[in-house]
């Protein structure tokens, strides 16, 4: 190779490794899964100049899908696939190369039309697959089968590390919510229990001293059937075991104590 063939390459290179830079800046700078996986797609499109990128994660990976739920679920350019779906890529551990890509061969990721060429990136932690960055672009000689993919690679390495990362910190998180939520169920049903009894055991005598079949008698036997639910909600709030929400007022949630009482142990962080 000439010298000057040599010069031209190592300048492409220094800026191929310009963009990996900002791309990984860019993911450094993320204070969080949600902001990586709904920021991350323009990011590569503005560095890269590209037509058009997704992501398909891994649906059966359980601790990434929690992660990514608890952190706001997927961004617009992201989706979950089945192992059948990413199997059907035919990927290994390798960047994949097409030229002018139909649906069998990114279509599961992205729309294949107006790309000349993709670049299929798999995303792996150790043995565990996380999924497919699919990278694409108009011209038919960006993603040329044959070219060197060492830049690739490192791509789909650092996306797999943040998303492993990053997901582990969700997780954490999650924990700390659960315990938390644990404890102040336990504590505040401790605390009603005693006043509860309480107030069903005077309703009691407070009926019969009254007569059950006079009129205050009845209204004190349905004052103590709502004490008695009052203690059915008291119980759920002590079977609370997991974090789980839901909507309550505009973007507000709130536990669910039905849900969080009858969890499962796989629901349970």
């Amino acid at each position: 190779m000439k010298l000057e063939e040599l010069l031209a390459q190592a300048r492409r290179n220094e800026q191929i490794q310009r963009r990996l830079d900002k791309v990984e800046d860019f993911m450094l700078g993320c204070t969080g899964l949600g902001e990586l996986l709904r920021g991350l797609g323009q990011q590569l499109v503005e560095v890269y100049a590209l037509r058009r990128v997704g992501l398909g994660l891994e649906a059966g990976d359980k601790g990434l899908r929690e992660a990514v739920e608890a952190a706001g679920g997927l961004g617009g350019w992201c989706r979950w696939m089945d192992s059948q779906q990413l199997d059907r890529l035919g990927l290994g551990r390798k960047p994949v190369l097409v030229v002018r890509p139909g649906p069998g061969d990114v279509g599961e990721v992205v729309d294949a039309q107006g790309l000349g060429s993709a670049a299929l990136v798999p995303l792996w932690a150790g043995q565990r697959r996380l999924g497919v960055l699919v990278l694409g672009d108009e011209s038919a000689l960006r993603y040329q089968p044959g070219l060197d993919t060492y830049f690739l690679e490192r791509l789909g390495a650092k996306l797999s590390q943040a998303l492993v990362a990053m997901a582990a910190v969700e997780r954490a998180k999650m924990a700390e919510r659960c315990r938390a939520v644990v404890e102040m169920a336990g504590a505040a049903a401790h605390e009603l229990a005693q006043p509860l009894t309480t107030l069903v055991l005077g309703l009691e005598r407070l009926a019969r001293e009254a007569g059950v079949n006079s009129p205050l008698g009845k209204r004190v036997i349905r004052l103590r059937q709502e004490a008695e639910r009052l203690g059915e909600l008291v119980e759920r709030i002590r079977r609370v075991r997991a974090y789980i929400t839901r909507p309550y007022l505009g973007e507000m949630t709130i536990v669910d104590i039905c849900a969080a009482s009858n969890a499962s142990e796989e629901e349970q962080v």
